[in-house]
This record gives structure tokens, C-alpha cells and sequence, in this order.
């Protein structure tokens, strides 16, 4: 499976006094000069969660790396959160192997600041031969989930009314799709219409 969309593009400023930041073409965001690299967070502690709070390129972010959670329980979580861009076109494997205990639905991803998971990819594999509805995918801050593209696979699915798109340009260019050939279908087409 390739990676997510792309970076997000610069956008106009929200309401005023609430200015939204472009990231530069090609660069990290909102980069603090003299910080070094980023280790990989690989393997998810415990599989409860992925808790990612920091922003790049500080130490301990997740943006552009690559995270992993294998058979994760039915109240585990994926938080990207807390500050600008911090699951920055990361790429997020949430593998279930055959023989994993059987779960129905996963708890949820929430993407709760600017550019949370822009660009991200998150790639559900799912073994058990069981379908696993994702309950709830939150994005509520400006452009947190632009550019997202969450591969569900076979045995994976959100229905309507498990999105939410709750800000500007939070769902712009934001797709689910089967897999990399499935044309797939817009967020907002998971959103609960009004």
C-alpha cells in the first residue's frame, strides 16, 4: 500500500484572528530549527492506544513515521492530537492476525489539532476473517485530516454517520478506500447529513 496523498496543501486563513499555517511545499511543518531527527515510535506500547501529542520535529513525534499496532483490543484508540501536525503523513499499519481474539469494532481515531494526520495513511489488515467496524473517526480542528487516506481492507468498514468532519478544510482530500486500486469513496461521505 502506498502512502497517503500527498502533502497538504496551503490554505487561506480561517475566520479572523484565527490564522491556519500553511506547511511549505516539500518541508516539515512548523519546523524548530536546531531540533534533531525523530526516532521511530515502531511497535505501539501496550495496545490500548497510540497516544501522539508532540509536534515536528521535536523528539518522540510521530509525524512521518511509521506506527504499529498488532491485534489491538476493542477499546484501543489512535489519538493524534494536542498539537499542530502531530501524525504529519505518518503511516499507520493496525494489523489483526488470524487467530486474534475476536473483536467487532475498534473505539476510534481522533485527529484533534491542525494538520493532526494531513497526508497520513492508516492501513487496516484484518485476518480474522471477521468484520471490524471502525465506531468513530473524529476530525475537528482545520485540516486535520486533510489528505488522509484510511485503507480498510475486505474486512474493515465505517458506516455513515462514523465520520466527522467538524471544521474548514478538515475532510479535503480525505478518502476511505478497500485498497490502492479501489477508487474509494470521499470522507464527507461518512459524515451524518444534517
Amino acid at each position: 500500500v502506498t502512502p497517503g496523498n500527498g502533502q497538504p496543501a496551503g490554505q487561506p486563513a480561517g475566520p479572523p484572528g484565527n490564522v491556519v499555517p500553511a506547511p511549505p511545499a516539500g518541508g516539515m511543518p512548523w519546523a524548530t530549527p536546531g531540533n534533531p531527527a525523530a526516532p521511530s515510535p515502531g511497535q505501539a506500547p501496550g495496545q490500548n492506544k497510540i497516544d501522539c501529542t508532540i509536534t515536528p520535529p521535536a523528539l518522540g513525534t510521530c509525524a512521518r513515521e511509521r506506527l504499529i499496532a498488532t491485534n489491538p483490543n476493542i477499546n484501543w484508540e489512535l489519538k493524534c492530537g494536542t498539537n499542530v501536525g502531530s501524525c504529519f503523513e505518518s503511516i499507520i499499519d493496525i494489523n489483526f492476525e488470524a487467530g486474534a481474539f475476536p473483536i467487532e469494532e475498534l473505539k476510534g481515531f481522533w485527529f484533534t489539532s491542525q494538520y493532526a494526520a494531513a497526508g497520513a495513511t492508516i492501513n487496516i489488515n484484518n485476518l480474522t476473517g471477521r468484520s471490524i467496524r471502525i465506531a468513530e473517526v473524529k476530525c475537528d480542528k482545520a485540516y486535520s485530516c486533510q489528505g488522509l487516506t484510511i485503507f480498510t481492507g475486505p474486512d474493515s468498514f465505517l458506516e455513515e454517520g462514523d465520520m466527522f468532519c467538524n471544521a474548514p478544510g478538515a475532510c479535503d482530500n480525505c478518502w476511505i478506500k478497500k485498497d490502492a486500486l479501489d477508487a474509494g469513496l470521499p470522507c464527507r461521505a461518512y459524515v451524518e447529513p444534517i
